[in-house]
């Protein structure tokens, strides 16, 4: 093998601190408003996302769970076809799309706002319509 696996792991390393760095400069008011009410929540935490972000939003829905806080995904089809009566006014949704723009997940938003429901939105594009739904938007 002429790939040196030691070299390959710290530049993978390197890259992720790089990440972290840009993370940390974005830290602003709206990641405290968002912690501030997932931590205020006396209902359950429902994470939702199309695609990739709803492999992340399963992901983080289950590390939620594992710390004794109340948590479950939503697939934003399925809520479509029934499931949103999972959704309660005590509730924080969770929302995660890279555009804000996926159709299945735009199409439950309407729903969950009528409820009552907070939504805290996590997004790549900050003038999508998730973002506008969005309570807090990441």
């Amino acid at each position: 093998m002429d790939i040196n696996i030691t070299s390959e792991i710290i530049k993978v390393i390197d890259i992720e601190m790089r990440g972290f760095s840009l993370l940390r400069e974005h830290i602003d008011s709206s990641v405290k408003s968002a912690v501030e009410t997932i931590f205020s929540c006396r209902g359950k935490v429902i994470l939702t996302g199309m695609g990739k972000s709803g492999l992340v939003a399963k992901k983080i829905a289950s590390t939620m769970s594992s710390v004794e806080t109340p948590a479950i995904f939503l697939h934003p089809a399925e809520g479509m076809h029934g499931d949103l009566g999972i959704i309660a006014a005590k509730d924080v949704v969770i929302a995660i799309g890279k555009s804000g723009e996926s159709s299945e997940l735009n199409g439950v938003l309407p729903s969950i706002k009528s409820v009552g429901a907070k939504i805290i939105g996590i997004m790549g594009v900050g003038n999508s319509t998730l973002a506008r739904y969005s309570g807090e938007a990441l």
